[in-house]
């Protein structure tokens, strides 16, 4: 650098313009629970909607492929996150007949209960 001069440039930027050749198809955060988040509102509305259904959307939106079974456990987070799981769901079976039968005095319940030796009550 001659020492009359006070400006000077260290580097000059280039636009970068080399292509991969291999394009990332998985990503380390594209989880089942990333997914069931994206696609909450759309699977609570549609059920039914299949997991290949998932996978194809998920490709659409970000490029990015995901197993079946991702697929299909990202399903059921969005729909035990909407419904709840099977075991609060049977957990409060008896407050539903219970107000069933307040609604409808002439509706009988029997429930059989019991707790094994772990202390887990299970319905007969």
């Amino acid at each position: 650098m001659p020492r009359t001069e006070t400006n000077f440039i260290a580097t000059i930027v280039q636009p970068h313009s080399c292509l991969l050749h291999t394009t990332l198809i998985k990503h380390k955060n594209m989880t089942a629970e990333f997914v069931s988040n994206v696609m909450y509102g759309e699977i609570v509305e549609k059920v039914g909607m299949s997991p290949f259904r998932i996978m194809l959307a998920i490709q659409n939106r970000y490029g990015y492929e995901m197993s079946y079974d991702m697929a299909w456990r990202a399903k059921q987070l969005a729909l035990e996150k909407r419904f709840g799981n099977y075991k609060d769901s049977y957990h409060n079976l008896p407050t539903l007949l219970a107000t069933i039968q307040v609604r409808d005095p002439r509706t009988v319940i029997h429930i059989d209960d019991y707790i094994n030796e772990k202390g887990d009550c299970f319905l007969k």
